[in-house]
């Protein structure tokens, strides 16, 4: 039968505690983020809070008209009615909102936004997107950017009454002027234009 040789060494007990301590600052150093993920909007409100109302019918309200507007800008204006109450339904808001609701898409379908939206030949709309650099991520969803002239032009929607808050409106530019910083970037393609609108 052979003999198994076990290797030993002689260590102190602070030398021991060094390197310990070593390897738990090691495992500390692994288990950080190499990365930050960041939303755009969080980016354009920082070191700013809203206060006070919006002076807008709240998110969901808003969620319901950005996806009317997809909807019709989409071409399928006709589902809107069928649609515009279950949306209410399952959002839990007023009856009487499918009403504001077709009116608020009637007004849009006049805009001259709306007629440089359809002449454009590349629209895309509710545009996921992300950028990184240098360990950072930022992401957002575009509500629609289209082609103009070459260019593209970004567009957001908003159902509250920023024109009333300055503070509000300069954070909703400032997510546009993010919007177009990574939509350069990714595509390497001029935005000519940024567009905030209330609906």
């Amino acid at each position: 039968m052979g003999f198994i040789e076990i290797e030993t060494f002689d260590i102190s007990k602070s030398a021991w505690d060094k390197e310990k301590d070593k390897i738990k600052d090691n495992l500390n150093h692994i288990s950080c983020a190499s990365y930050s993920i960041n939303k755009v909007t969080s980016e354009a409100k920082e070191n700013y809070i809203f206060t006070g109302s919006s002076g807008g019918k709240g998110a969901k309200w808003g969620n319901i008209c950005h996806k009317a507007v997809e909807l019709a800008s989409r071409g399928y204006y006709e589902k809107l009615q069928e649609l515009t109450k279950k949306w209410t339904d399952e959002a839990e808001i007023d009856a009487r909102a499918a009403d504001d609701l077709s009116a608020l898409v009637g007004r849009f379908i006049k805009s001259s936004l709306w007629e440089r939206i359809m002449a454009a030949g590349q629209k895309f709309f509710e545009t996921a997107f992300a950028y990184g650099i240098n360990g950072d991520i930022s992401y957002g969803v575009i509500d629609v950017i289209f082609k103009e002239n070459n260019k593209w032009v970004i567009v957001d929607y908003k159902t509250d009454d920023f024109e009333d808050d300055q503070g509000r409106k300069t954070v909703y530019l400032k997510q546009l002027g993010l919007y177009k910083k990574y939509w350069e970037s990714i595509t390497r393609e001029e935005v000519s234009e940024i567009i905030l609108y209330k609906l």
